[in-house]
């Protein structure tokens, strides 16, 4: 009773909700785009994902995998996709600011979120799981205990096994296949549990506790 757990969800009021660019919208129109936004760096599985589209590209000729942000990963992200032969099936894209992220998001099949499992991810949920939840897509994680556990308990995709690259492709196959409604699931989960008008009226009680003390 001494505890108060406040978690880093969405704010649906304000998150991505900026008119779409028509020329991102059209660029991307024939293509199943799986989309990654975030910081690029060793730790967030992200190899994973390129060497998964390796197996994927054999099945689904107009997938996309779309990287977005900056980090120290990319130039390794780049060079594992050069040596598979991946360029036409994996673009990477500068930070384009969250001014510009309702476009991409609104091309994206499917988010990717490829934080592996180990100590850190099985106790940490990223903030961009609940922002992927809240565009009604389906999302793809690896199975970091975390970030599995509201994916379970939400319906709102699917977990591919950590260091398998055929398993993600695998699964992306699964979701794009499957009759379940995997992105109304986590926007009806964002919208009763995993948003910020919840979670900051927490942090308000939190406050007047200590207040009354």
């Amino acid at each position: 009773d001494k505890i108060y757990l406040v978690s880093n969800t969405v704010d649906l009021d304000t998150f991505a909700t900026e008119p779409a660019d028509e020329k991102i919208i059209e660029k991307y129109d024939d293509k199943i785009v799986l989309l990654y936004a975030g910081y690029v760096t060793p730790e967030r599985g992200l190899d994973v994902v390129v060497r998964g589209m390796s197996f994927l590209k054999e099945k689904l000729t107009n997938a996309k995998l779309l990287i977005i942000g900056n980090g120290i990963s990319v130039c390794s992200l780049k060079k594992i996709s050069d040596e598979l032969s991946l360029n036409v099936f994996v673009e990477f894209i500068e930070w384009p600011g969250h001014d510009r992220l309702s476009s991409y998001f609104n091309v994206a099949k499917i988010f990717i979120s490829p934080q592996p499992q180990c100590e850190f991810w099985d106790t940490t949920i990223p903030h961009k799981l609940f922002e992927y939840m809240s565009k009604s897509k389906p999302v793809l994680a690896a199975d970091s205990k975390a970030i599995k556990r509201v994916i379970d308990e939400s319906g709102c995709g699917l977990t591919y096994k950590s260091d398998n690259p055929e398993d993600f492709s695998n699964k992306v196959l699964e979701i794009l296949s499957s009759n379940i409604p995997f992105g109304e699931n986590g926007l009806k989960a964002v919208k009763q549990t995993y948003n910020w008008e919840a979670d900051s009226q927490v942090l308000v009680n939190l406050y007047q506790d200590l207040d009354s003390r």
